[in-house]
């Protein structure tokens, strides 16, 4: 088996990695609020902003993420993979706790892993590890463990997949793959949610529904010197501008990403201007076009309307809270390709395609879109740029239910305005996941604009067999250009987070994986 070096290290080093700032002072409290309550605290259950923000203060996987989108050990001290990528040999910490007191074993790193795939806990996750050996024999009832997870002692850990995947340790950073005890989960069956036990800086202390969720320091966490608060705060069910008036009164500490009806006003106050934190978000905002629906079954009808769009017009609209999209790929995200060039805002040459097209006078089309505020408002403004090009599309404004039904279906969608957020920083993320033809599906399609290349495909089943990132990312750049080249969607933007942080906290700006990650903030 070859020694992956540059993932690999010692204790001492992953513990310099996890301080922020050794002059940071330990102690106090940080507020937050957010629009709704906590949907779940079992890391199984766990797959939207509120949660995985609990989830990566109570939990710890194998391995996590440094400063940016790199992985490094958290409970795992070290691994190897073989040479063929199929094989993962880690190596647990000793000492390390859970928070009823019990040491974390390589066991029950493979208990929580066969309880994502267990069909009875519904877990979201599920899908991230059919790939392990005997994960289909297990689902289906006709194995009773995943011959793929190998508990081969107390700290030793060995997991076995069917094919190589290069991003495989990146799947194994998400909450799904946090150790948790299985005797709490036998305790409550139907609430471990409400009594979670994992082994995270943080242990949850209060939970009243649809009101806060305090948690505390975990007194006992494993990295040394973190984290340095003493208590989060969770405020829950708060409004945008309610959420405004409390940080300015003090009672909040922190804004995820301010309101956008406050974002012009508090970014250029001198009392918070200062205060401002922002970052480039890892997703990507698009008008999607479904390939198997006539006219954009035609290439040059696609690329008239990539170039029909405006995209400066539609980031004002947003408060210019984004930058504009070349791809696919965010800024931050490996394999981001700072060269490639996209679709500028041409209308003349839109007009010219479509006529090659044999749509001199344009055509009448469908815009799918949710009837949120802002998404209605930018799919007017792109219903402007189509008018201008004499594309006529009528806006359909819908719930989100049936916003992911419609494009989620073939005949679905002709046009939609939707967004791709990560679930981890991988390039496959994206591109495999929204441009393989491997992605369609009648119902429920991650592939969203059936769009189908037997190229892209080579090139991303290629890049998903290497374990080295460098030699992987030629591949997918190279399908990046190939799908940008035949405008499945027209891009338009990455959004901006920007965060405000109450006078003398620090550590607030957004993680490009954790978000918010308050096992790091800390206060003057």
């Amino acid at each position: 088996m070859a020694l992956l070096a540059f993932l690999c290290f010692t204790l001492p080093a992953c513990q310099k990695k996890a301080v922020v700032k050794k002059s940071g002072r330990y102690g106090g409290a940080v507020k937050i609020a957010y629009r709704s309550d906590i949907p779940s605290l079992d890391p199984a259950l766990s797959y939207d902003t509120e949660s995985w923000a609990a989830c990566f203060m109570l939990y710890d996987g194998l391995v996590g993420y440094g400063d940016s989108t790199e992985i490094v050990p958290a409970i795992a001290e070290s691994w190897l993979i073989s040479d063929d990528g199929k094989k993962y040999a880690f190596t647990l910490r000793q000492g390390v706790k859970f928070t009823n007191g019990r040491e974390v074993e390589a066991g029950d790193f493979k208990y929580a892993i066969e309880r994502v795939l267990e069909p009875k806990t519904r877990s979201y996750g599920a899908a991230f590890f059919t790939n392990l050996v005997g994960a289909r024999e297990f689902v289906d009832g006709k194995a009773k463990e995943v011959k793929g997870l190998a508990a081969l002692d107390k700290y030793h850990l060995e997991i076995s997949l069917i094919e190589p995947r290069g991003f495989f340790l990146n799947v194994l950073a998400m909450p799904f793959a946090c150790a948790i005890p299985r005797e709490e989960v036998a305790k409550y069956p139907e609430d471990f949610s409400h009594h979670p036990a994992g082994t995270g800086a943080f242990k949850l202390k209060e939970w009243v529904l649809n009101q806060r969720a305090v948690f505390t320091r975990n007194p006992d966490y494993y990295l040394k010197g973190i984290p340095y608060l003493d208590s989060i705060v969770f405020v829950t069910n708060v409004g945008e501008e309610l959420a405004v008036e409390k940080f300015e009164r003090g009672e909040l500490s922190v804004m995820e990403d301010i309101p956008p009806s406050a974002f012009v006003r508090l970014s250029a106050d001198p009392k918070w201007k200062d205060r401002v934190e922002k970052s480039v978000h890892m997703d990507v905002w698009f008008l999607g076009m479904n390939c198997r629906i006539p006219p954009f079954n035609n290439k040059k009808v696609r690329q008239a309307v990539a170039y029909a769009v405006d995209r400066q017009k539609i980031i004002k609209l947003y408060n210019n809270r984004g930058i504009p999209a070349q791809g696919v790929l965010p800024p931050g995200m490996p394999g981001y390709d700072p060269n490639l060039k996209g679709y500028g805002y041409d209308p003349e040459k839109a007009r010219a395609l479509l006529k090659e097209a044999g749509f001199p006078k344009g055509f009448k089309t469908q815009l799918v879109t949710r009837n949120d505020a802002i998404w209605v408002k930018i799919s007017q403004a792109v219903q402007q740029d189509l008018a201008a090009v004499g594309i006529r599309a009528e806006i359909r404004e819908v719930s989100r239910a049936t916003w992911l039904d419609a494009i989620g279906r073939p005949a679905g969608a002709p046009l939609q305005w939707g967004d791709w957020i990560q679930d981890f920083p991988d390039p496959d993320d994206f591109l495999n996941v929204l441009y393989n033809t491997n992605q369609i599906a009648e119902v429920n399609s991650n592939n969203n604009n059936f769009y189908s290349n037997p190229r892209v495909d080579s090139l991303l089943a290629r890049a998903q067999r290497l374990t080295e990132l460098e030699k992987r990312i030629p591949l997918y750049q190279e399908a990046e250009r190939i799908i940008v080249e035949e405008a499945p969607s027209a891009y338009c933007y990455h959004s901006m987070r920007y965060n405000l942080g109450a006078p003398g906290l620090h550590g607030y700006r957004s993680h490009p994986v954790y978000g918010i990650y308050f096992n790091k903030m800390y206060y003057e």
